[in-house]
């Protein structure tokens, strides 16, 4: 008869056949102490004249032989099954040794036995989880970043348009942050608020008209032909705009507009 050999308690427990679940509780049929016991650490099942033994989706794994079991495994006389810091010695076939304190071993209820395999993937998923959220936040940021230049795309005209409407509100740092840095450099981001404050009404009236023309692209950026109403007179000129990967920047607008526009 096949037993199992606690060789720290010096109890030997008898299996008769069936499963047998080991770990933490005391409803297991064979119970180990140590928090590094799971409640349903592994079990050994009688198969085809031999016992296989798997673990079950433990936190501290089962090792035999020094070997952390991967898949169920048959076991055979002299393997050592190491459950957290217990030792236990796969003994078949032999007499009672001496010193041993003889359990029998009951078999696992079936309803047990068939909620190992429902426990053993839970614990594998819980085991998995916070690798399978990490791949999903990765994943998400990674198309949010594939995906916002796609989302917030906007055509030359388009910022051209936003560029107009950030100055009849009158938002130096918005519309500042739309230059290029030589233009920056030639006009700080308080200059440009003081230009925008100083316009009148009648001039913020008259940047409300702009409308944009057919734009193309030049060495010198993307050209945007622009035209505003201004009393009986329609002003044109062109604004140069260039992508840096990312956003819209303005190179040049129609400066010229500013000695028209009514004070």
């Amino acid at each position: 008869m096949a037993r199992i050999v606690n060789t720290r308690s010096r109890e030997a427990y008898l299996l008769e056949g069936g499963a047998v679940v080991i770990g933490r509780l005391a409803d297991r049929s064979i119970t180990l102490p140590g928090r590094s016991v799971s409640r349903k650490h592994c079990f050994l099942q009688a198969a085809e004249g031999c016992w296989i033994i798997e673990d079950a989706g433990s936190k501290m794994g089962t090792y035999v032989n020094g070997e952390r079991l991967a898949a169920p495994r048959p076991v055979k006389s002299g393997d050592q099954i190491a459950i957290g810091n217990t030792v236990l010695v796969f003994d078949e076939g032999a007499a009672a040794g001496e010193g041993l304190r003889l359990r029998r071993v009951e078999a696992a209820a079936p309803d047990a036995v068939r909620s190992l395999g429902a426990y053993r993937r839970r614990r594998r998923l819980l085991t998995w989880t916070p690798v399978l959220i990490g791949v999903a936040m990765a994943a998400v940021a990674l198309g949010i970043r594939l995906l916002t230049p796609v989302l917030t795309r906007e055509s030359a005209p388009q910022a051209v348009r936003r560029a107009a409407r950030l100055a009849c509100e009158r938002r130096g740092p918005d519309l500042w942050a739309m230059l290029t840095d030589n233009r920056r450099h030639v006009l700080p981001a308080e200059a440009l608020q003081r230009h925008l404050d100083a316009l009148p009404d009648s001039a913020l009236r008259a940047l409300r008209t702009l409308e944009t023309g057919q734009h193309k692209a030049t060495d010198r950026g993307v050209v945007v032909p622009v035209s505003i109403q201004l009393g009986d007179q329609r002003l044109d000129g062109q604004v140069v705009i260039f992508s840096d990967g990312r956003r819209w920047r303005i190179h040049s607008a129609p400066t010229e507009w500013l000695a028209k526009l009514p004070r």
